[in-house]
């Protein structure tokens, strides 16, 4: 064999043309949350093609692998098995009991080049023998499928062309019943998956979408003519009351709801939504509980249901929310305990993920911003599927039992397990003022970088949004906001535009910067005026409204102010910029003794000659500080090195990596400290 037969070898596959088939029908059935949300469902599609080793055709199965999303889907997202292997396995099938010994056989039946671990739902794809098949939760079809006569009414629906089978977890005993129920009734299109959603295949990919698309419009359809659309109604939402009940709550729940771990909350207020919690059958459906498991896994069984804020003129006290979310953990806790045996996985926490405040609307919790909104998703579709499961004949959700056995199966547990460790900052929301450029700016990509969900603000919101989509990826986005320092309604409106779209805060650093130096007999009153409003009296507003968040939530935080060298150094020809710097100084020390009995941690961090990437040098400070050197404006960065010890630059990211250890943990026994990073300048050496 050549060496270029032999590098051909070690190159992947082409994918054949039924399996870019596949990836286009699951982007396009994925872009539909009402087909399926994020993160849920899965396809296949079965082919045949050359061994790349042996020459020999083989039968493989292209699945969707584990923890994927069909929205969008890549062929890197698809696991690739050996069919026959996996057809094998089932002749190893003993009962639901070792479903989990022949899942972990699966990993043998692998086919090519390492991918995704396939999805536990891949033992169906494989016995079902279609070419093509989809798995979705639709809206419509799940509401049959936890309606109490969902057989019947599935019956009904599609007149013998979709059976029914009743609840079972994922795996080969649900695989078997799917394979028995086609060899007694080939002609069926799909299935309702009781309890769950829905299996529809096609001999092609075309034929499979249109199937699957039929299936879920025939089913709405279907509820429609029965009971009218699934909408509960519609109702007023907004307005300035509930816009201050809003702020209020949001970081007091989130605060109660990250007892087991920093949480991201959003808040929705959709029509649909709080008619339901305005609706009489609200209480007794969130007391059944959700049922497909995709929802039971993001948004737990139930949700936190307070009672309506009504005509009261506040919202419930602090030790009211207290009760309700002790009252909650102690009901997950007596679930677990009571179902879990010696070889249960250990409880994993027991906070509510969604919370429903009547009158007001709900809060949904993630680790990120973006699985908050995905918990959000979900639990609008439950409400959907639970209003028209109840009016078609009564809504019959699986049992607790069954809850747990999906909640704490085994093979769940390993699928959490193959997720790469959280990065230090997750769950944590921060708010970097100043962030469009410079210091700011550094401190905002390392925020994200390390898993913080960022705020980028700025007096230029263009540029801060321009920021914003530069720092973001793989769903992530950095909120860009506008903010104006020197302006106390624009601050408190900036916090409060946090609170509203993250639910609360946890970290603030204040970079925003503004340079004049002159002489004290040419300082005007304007100039003293306008860095006294930025450096003191702006680093009093941010302090003020973000430590009365912090504190509302009851979860620490911390603050870092950027100031400078000059804070401690006197010289000449700057005096209005030095003086505020030192009141910004000396409020980080006040800050400090006041708000640690609140776990607040209060720092500085004081950098010098930030000459390269700096907002300030690139108008007239800049040239005035290279004529006050006698040197030109290139070569001012190499002067301000040749003053220090280690005769080096300042670069931003150099101050951004001393705020970032200063809030994600490293340094959890340090507040009221000033951190140089100037290069090692001995009199500004800290004393």
């Amino acid at each position: 064999m050549s060496p270029s037969e032999i590098e051909d070898l070690s190159m992947p596959p082409t994918p054949p043309a039924e399996v870019m088939e596949l990836i286009s029908r699951s982007r396009s059935l994925g872009s539909e949350p009402g087909i399926t949300n994020y993160g849920g469902g899965n396809t296949s599609c079965k082919v045949e093609m050359d061994d790349p080793v042996t020459g020999k055709r083989r039968r493989l199965l292209y699945v969707k692998g584990s923890g994927g999303d069909l929205g969008t889907l890549s062929v890197e997202g698809l696991a690739v098995l050996d069919l026959d292997r996996v057809l094998e396995l089932n002749r190893l099938y003993v009962d639901e009991d070792h479903e989990g010994d022949l899942m972990e056989l699966l990993e043998f039946c692998r086919f090519g080049p390492p991918g995704p671990a396939p999805s536990l739902d891949t033992a169906f794809h494989a016995l079902i023998p279609a070419a093509h098949i989809d798995h979705t939760h639709p809206t419509s079809v799940t509401a049959l499928a936890t309606s109490a006569e969902g057989p019947e009414l599935t019956r009904r629906c599609f007149g013998g062309q979709v059976g029914w089978v009743d609840w079972r977890r994922p795996g080969f005993t649900l695989a078997r019943d799917l394979a028995e129920l086609l060899r007694d009734r080939p002609e069926l299109r799909g299935v309702v998956l009781g309890g769950h959603g829905l299996v529809s295949w096609g001999d092609s990919s075309t034929e499979c979408e249109e199937t699957t698309r039929w299936i879920i419009s025939t089913a709405a359809e279907f509820i429609s003519g029965l009971v009218g659309t699934a909408s509960v109604g519609r109702v007023e939402v907004g307005g300035e009351s509930t816009r201050a009940r809003i702020l209020e709550l949001g970081p007091r729940l989130r605060g109660l709801c990250s007892a087991d771990g920093h949480m991201v909350a959003e808040f929705r207020d959709d029509p649909q939504l709080m008619a339901f919690m305005a609706s009489d059958r609200c209480a007794d459906l969130v007391e059944a509980g959700t049922s497909c498991p995709d929802h039971l896994l993001r948004t737990r069984a139930r949700p936190l249901l307070l009672p309506p804020v009504g005509e009261r003129s506040e919202v419930p006290t602090r030790d009211e929310l207290e009760a309700a979310a002790a009252r909650y953990r102690d009901r997950y806790r007596s679930y677990y305990e009571s179902l879990a045996d010696p070889s249960s996985p250990e409880m994993r926490g027991a906070d509510p993920r969604v919370v429903l405040v009547p009158e007001v609307g709900m809060w949904s919790f993630g680790p990120t911003a973006r699985e908050a909104s995905i918990t959000a998703d979900y639990f609008q579709q439950a409400v959907e599927i639970m209003t028209s499961a109840d009016r078609l004949g009564g809504y019959e959700p699986i049992s607790d039992l069954e809850r747990f056995r999906i909640e704490y199966w085994d093979l769940e547990v390993a699928k959490l397990a193959r997720r790469p460790p959280p990065p230090p900052m997750q769950g944590r929301v921060a708010l970097v003022v100043g962030a469009a450029s410079g210091i700011g700016r550094s401190v905002a990509s390392m925020l994200v970088d390390a898993g913080a969900e960022v705020i980028v603000a700025d007096l230029d919101q263009g540029r801060a949004t321009e920021v914003a989509g530069e720092l973001g990826s793989d769903g992530r986005r950095p909120l860009p906001l506008g903010v104006d320092l020197s302006d106390e309604c624009s601050v408190r409106e900036m916090v409060e535009a946090v609170v509203m779209a993250r639910g609360g805060l946890d970290v603030v650093v204040n970079s925003a910067g503004v340079a004049r130096a002159d002489p004290l007999e040419e300082t005007s009153t304007a100039d003293w005026d306008l860095l006294s409003s930025v450096f003191s009296r702006g680093s009093f507003l941010v302090s003020r409204e973000a430590a009365r968040v912090m504190i509302d939530q009851g979860m620490a935080g911390h603050m870092v102010h950027v100031v400078s060298k000059n804070a401690v150094v006197a010289g000449p020809g700057n005096v209005a910029y030095s003086s505020a710097k030192a009141s910004q100084l000396h409020l980080v020390r006040l800050l400090a003794t006041e708000l640690a009995p609140h776990g607040i941690r209060v720092n500085a961090v004081n950098p010098d000659a930030v000459v390269r990437g700096s907002g300030l040098f690139e108008n007239e400070w800049g040239r005035a500080r290279a004529a006050a050197h006698g040197v030109s404006l290139e070569d001012l960065p190499s002067f301000y090195a040749g003053r220090t010890l280690l005769g080096q630059e300042v670069l931003p990211e150099h101050v951004a990596r001393a705020v970032r250890v200063l809030v994600d943990g490293t340094l959890p026994r340090t507040t009221g400290a000033f951190l140089p990073v100037d290069g090692g300048m001995p009199a500004s050496f800290p004393r």
